[in-house]
């Protein structure tokens, strides 16, 4: 622990020796705040050396301290940098309190010291962890020894860095890469398992007395998971599902379930995906028990999920169908599915025989759709203009129809081919209709046969091979989309007594793709959870792993479709296990889910986090503080694109709350609780350990505290860093 400045003796210095400096009180948000770590910026000529005419006595500039009017001691000082020729110096000092009532003044002296021993003291008890520059880390609260491994700066763990009651997590971050959606650590005390044995299941068939049974996808608000309904035991149905994931996964008071089926007086039955726009969740439409259709369902996230005034519906454009959707921030898009017209009024014919239209009426085609179908969500949901589509059949000469998911790297929106293995991209900075803003890549030369939904890492699109498709397949989003060599398959891995065949939806955690266990377009609805390790080669394959789970806790469980994670752990989408099929359909509520770190993370502050992450949702969270306690993980997102250049970053906890803060400003906070889970993990700055996610850009001013900064606290500290010449000015 290092110990203030010790000082036997100073000469009393004259006003021609010293600087006076004073803090703007204006500048100062609460308080008073005590022992607060100000940052002085100045440059003044006579902070030069003596010998050039200032008041400086040593070249290095080690004699530099500060007082108060009036106080014999020197505050407890570091001094960042010194410039002699310039007299220009950047320093930390403690002061005792700085108040918006009332100016602070503080002197800049220069004095030799008969005793000059420890460190400077600035940072006290309660800062567990400060590194003002990574470019040469130093930890200025302790000795610890710092080390650069693989682009990340890794604080080995110790006794300090074990918090349990409260935290506060704090950088300056520049990204170079400032896109949506993937996940950027920024400071991570934060672990993945790497086995694949942590699974539990809980059957969540009959919540509040409703046949809650029968879902496709799902997605994450920060809090809930909502489960997307589609079929239960009987026919297609309305009823929503969701999870408190601040509750016990096998409590049913953490379920809910409310039957949305007839809202606003339309049949709101059948839906496909969830997208969450940082209020509403938006159930993209599939079909109701007799045709495909177009009515959109929304839930406000802000009232009660049993209230029927939160639920609200809009018919679209009548027959055309959606399977799940890509949000970039203010558009829904929502992927072009199926429709269907009577058999009579055309001759056209189809090859798509999915299973997710059996029991579709006889009389009716089944045609595939191209058209895509927007919403903005910066308009009235009724409004007919907030809706437009886009006919984009047979875009680059292929059969670009019938898409299963979709996924948002920061400017694109990739969709995921279900029938004809033309991968489809829309250019985000480009008009929606204009045709030149769409590609296609035919897939079809690598061995894309069928794809339900995709996942983001970062860098690669990776595609989830559907029923019988072979092979996995990525596109590298950094180099051309129409190169060959941009895009790689890997034939799925033959591993002895599993079937690694037929899924649905994936999983990013952060080093790891999981597949979403399915269907093999045969007999087999399975349980088998294939797991891709992006830290090595794709096509190898010992990157590959893969589990049966189809039978945890005692249920059976497989046949899944999509999920959501709430950056802990995977929440499969319960759909059915194939009892009954083909002839019917008898859905589930077996949920499984599957704990990507165990004990083995404490917190993560994250630039960016992935909100297209299940394969068959949609969301953008932006900058994400997460807390992993004993009752589970929590956290808060500010639910926007992250901000573009250098600002500052703030997540609180204190057993009641978590909070972020962007800039100074309160982003955004819900109630928590529980108690910080502590471990071993190192603490890494810029990524998570063994992790290949990573933050790209600067970071600097690394805080970690042992309690909750006040919101003030973090205001004043944000106003002082960011402009530090005019909240600590040189006195006229």
């Amino acid at each position: 622990m290092n110990q203030p400045t010790r000082t036997e003796f100073f000469m009393p210095e004259s006003g021609d020796d010293r600087i006076r400096l004073t803090i703007d009180r204006t500048r100062v948000s609460g308080g008073p705040h005590t022992d607060f770590p100000l940052l002085v910026v100045v440059e003044d000529a006579r902070l030069t050396p003596s010998s050039s005419g200032g008041i400086v006595k040593r070249e290095s500039g080690s004699d530099i301290q500060f007082k108060l009017e009036g106080q014999a001691h020197p505050l407890p000082s570091e001094i960042v940098t010194y410039d002699s020729a310039k007299g220009a110096l950047r320093a930390w000092v403690t002061v005792p309190t700085i108040s918006e009532t009332e100016d602070t003044e503080l002197h800049v002296i220069s004095r030799t010291f008969a005793e000059h021993k420890g460190q400077s003291g600035v940072w006290d008890e309660a800062y567990r962890l400060v590194i003002h520059d990574l470019s040469a880390p130093s930890d200025s609260t302790s000795e610890a020894s710092i080390r650069t491994q693989k682009q990340l700066t890794v604080v080995p763990n110790n006794d300090r860095l074990n918090l349990r009651d409260a935290v506060t997590v704090e950088a300056w971050v520049d990204p170079a890469y400032p896109v949506a959606e993937t996940i950027q650590p920024v400071i991570s005390k934060w672990g993945l398992n790497s086995d694949l044995e942590s699974f539990s299941a809980y059957d969540a068939g009959n919540t509040d007395g409703l046949d809650t049974s029968g879902f496709f996808g799902a997605v994450f608000d920060g809090r809930y998971i909502y489960f997307s309904p589609q079929h239960d035991l009987s026919d297609r149905h309305g009823k929503a599902l969701r999870f408190d994931t601040h509750g016990n996964f096998f409590d049913s008071g953490s379920w809910e379930g409310y039957d949305a089926g007839a809202t606003n007086g339309l049949n709101t039955k059948g839906y496909y995906g969830a997208v969450f726009d940082g209020r509403y969740v938006i159930y993209p439409p599939r079909r109701d028990p007799d045709n495909f259709h177009s009515r959109v369902l929304r839930f406000d996230t802000r009232g009660e999920f049993r209230d029927p005034g939160n639920w609200e519906a809009f018919e679209a454009s009548g027959t055309n169908s959606s399977q799940s959707a890509a949000f970039d921030g203010r558009y829904v898009y929502l992927c072009p599915g199926q429709k269907s017209i009577p058999k009579q009024s055309s001759d056209e014919e189809t090859d798509d025989s999915s299973p997710s239209v059996t029991g579709m009426s006889t009389d009716q085609l089944l045609i595939s759709s191209g058209d895509v179908m927007r919403y903005d969500t910066h308009s009235e949901f009724d409004d007919p203009s907030a809706w437009r589509i886009q006919d984009v059949s047979d875009t680059g000469g292929l059969n670009t129809r019938d898409y299963d998911g979709a996924v948002f790297d920061g400017r694109h929106v990739y969709f995921a081919p279900l029938s004809y293995g033309a991968p489809l991209r829309y250019d985000t900075e480009a008009e929606f209709q204009d045709r030149s803003a769409w590609e296609a890549y035919d897939a079809t030369l690598l061995g894309m046969q069928r794809c339900v939904g995709a996942v983001f890492d970062g860098q690669f699109i990776y595609y989830v091979p559907y029923g019988a498709s072979e092979h996995a397949i990525r596109y590298d989003t950094r180099a051309s989309f129409h190169d060959g060599a941009s895009w790689s398959a890997c034939h799925l891995p033959r591993i002895p007594g599993l079937n690694v065949l037929g899924f649905d939806g994936a999983f990013y955690d952060g080093r790891y793709v999981y597949y979403i266990p399915y269907w093999d377009a045969g007999d087999n609805f399975h349980g088998v959870t294939l797991r891709y390790d992006t830290g090595l080669p794709f096509t190898d394959p010992e990157s590959w792993m893969a589990t049966d789970s189809g039978v945890t806790d005692g249920i059976k469980t497989v046949g899944f479709n999509g999920g959501a994670t709430d950056g802990r752990f995977l929440y499969y989408g319960a759909w059915m296990d194939g009892t009954g099929f083909p002839e019917r359909i008898i859905g589930n509520g077996r949920v499984l889910r599957y704990d990507t770190t165990g004990e083995n993370a404490s917190f993560s502050l994250r630039y960016s986090d992935l909100g297209h992450n299940g394969g068959l949702c949609a969301a953008i969270p932006g900058t994400r503080f997460l807390v992993n306690t004993d009752r589970g993980v929590v956290s808060i997102a500010s639910n926007s694109r992250p901000l573009e250049g250098r600002h500052h970053l703030a997540g609180i906890y204190d057993g009641r709350s978590i909070s972020l803060y962007i800039n100074g400003r309160l982003a955004n906070t819900q109630a928590a609780s529980g108690n910080i889970v502590r471990n071993d993990t190192h603490v890494c700055i810029g990524g998570m350990l063994d992790g290949t996610a990573a933050f790209r850009g600067g970071i600097g001013e690394v805080r970690v505290s042992s309690l909750a900064r006040s919101a003030g606290w973090i205001a004043t500290q944000y106003t002082n860093q960011s402009d530090p010449a005019s909240f600590c000015r040189i006195a006229p």
